[in-house]
């Protein structure tokens, strides 16, 4: 079975193609719904951690999970750096990136986190790719759950 990045390296040469989905076809991965400006952040190597109240299962660590954009925008409780609203305002016009899969990522082992701003788990971002071309139209959840293309 072809890894995922062998999937994306046939995807990236053929500029005809517009639709991820077609390469992926058949094949079963695993997906983490992140709320937008988040989700694109994680696939373009601007945030190097994904924080969640719970423990990444360890047989997801370094492996390739995909993430899907949801529906919502981030409603900030905390204040929100500079650089996420540079993300955020590029991206929160575009509808097309909402409820579709914007990339992959490759987490590390989670680490504890207690701060003041948050008390769980962060999961490192190992390596990342964005795609070029979201793959649209996708119902997402809550926590880690599968996709068949």
């Amino acid at each position: 079975m072809e890894s995922l990045l062998e999937f994306v390296d046939k995807l990236y040469r053929d500029i005809e193609t517009k639709c991820p989905e077609k390469f992926l076809a058949g094949y079963s991965f695993s997906v983490l719904t992140v709320k937008q400006p988040y989700a694109t952040m994680l696939v373009s190597d601007a945030k190097r951690y994904e924080f969640r109240n719970w423990k990444l299962p360890e047989k997801h660590i370094g492996k390739w999970i995909l993430i899907h954009a949801g529906k919502e925008v981030l409603k900030a409780k905390v204040k929100v750096s500079d650089s996420c609203y540079k993300f955020f305002d590029g991206y929160a016009k575009d509808k097309h990136l909402f409820g579709c899969i914007v990339g992959a990522v490759l987490f590390g082992t989670p680490e504890l986190s207690d701060t003041p701003i948050f008390t769980g788990y962060r999961w490192p971002v190992l390596e990342c790719f964005r795609f070029n071309e979201p793959i649209r139209d996708i119902r997402g959840q809550q926590g880690l759950w599968k996709i068949t293309f």
